[in-house]
């Protein structure tokens, strides 16, 4: 039972790592700056391609997914895809700087 308890409190720990690192204390963590470069790629996308591709980051409010989630659509990106999120999940959505061979 002990062990447990501290696999939990490990796993916690993590979690909070991933979340102080995207989000950041005063919401200034590295998914906000993610944000604005996937933006930024997909508004490239639109221009090159004379499309009108949707963003990549969306708020919760924006999200189809959870727009009509009570508890989903009052977050920000940041706190959608990084709150309460394991390390390893953290470390793979954070990683890439580029998209194929296109540097974000």
């Amino acid at each position: 039972m002990e062990a447990l308890i501290q696999k939990q409190a490990k796993l916690k720990t993590e979690e909070d790592k991933v979340a102080i690192y995207m989000i950041g204390a005063s919401r200034n963590g590295k998914a906000y700056d993610l944000k604005n470069k996937l933006n930024a790629f997909v508004d490239q996308m639109n221009k090159i391609g004379g499309r009108n591709f949707s963003s990549l980051a969306l708020d919760g409010k924006d999200d189809p997914l959870t727009q009509k989630d009570p508890e989903q659509n009052g977050k920000d990106f940041a706190s959608l895809n990084f709150e309460q999120t394991p390390s390893a999940c953290g470390v793979g959505r954070s990683e890439p700087e580029t998209i194929g061979n296109t540097p974000l």
